[in-house]
């Protein structure tokens, strides 16, 4: 969001040429920090002398994502920094990050606690869409559930039409 809003100041201000290479970082500040090669990481090395907001969205950014690489007590330690840091950088996606960082603390430090995500569940749901979606709607809900179990089961029986090898 802070580098769209900055892409529009530089587009409304008249310097298309420079809105133009802005938008070209896009994907590259998206990337973790570790993933970057040589040549990407000296753009955002540069970025850090041409646009200091832009810039510290992407510390922003990768400060939050190290916190959940620390043991627990150390994550909720630099949460705190995180969150001081973030509610002080007047980037106002990031101010609002802060406040939803803080509604569901508990949920976040159980997170860094027990090392347990949604993404299963995400996965499973995932899956199901894309049954429901091949399969172009089920007459029967009980042929929906048994594609669902036999999918995510990871089941592969034998079919009469299968000869045993």
């Amino acid at each position: 969001m802070v580098r769209r809003q900055e892409w529009n100041r530089l587009r409304q201000a008249g310097a298309a040429g420079a809105a133009k290479e802005f938008k070209g970082l896009r994907f590259l500040l998206r990337r973790n920090w570790e993933n970057l090669a040589p040549g990407q990481r000296a753009v955002i090395d540069r970025l850090a002398r041409a646009n200091r907001r832009t810039f510290r969205a992407h510390q922003l950014k990768e400060e939050l994502r190290d916190i959940f690489a620390l043991p627990p007590t150390a994550a909720r330690w630099a949460l705190d920094q995180w969150l001081a840091w973030a509610s002080r950088s007047k980037l106002a996606p990031f101010v609002r990050l802060a406040r939803t960082i803080r509604t569901y603390r508990p949920s976040i430090e159980a997170t860094l606690e027990w090392r347990l995500t949604n993404g299963i569940a995400e996965s499973n749901n995932a899956s199901i869409g894309r049954i429901r979606t091949n399969a172009r709607g089920f007459h029967d809900p009980h042929a929906f559930i048994t594609m669902i179990m036999l999918d995510r089961a990871g089941l592969n029986p034998q079919l009469p039409w299968d000869h045993a090898a």
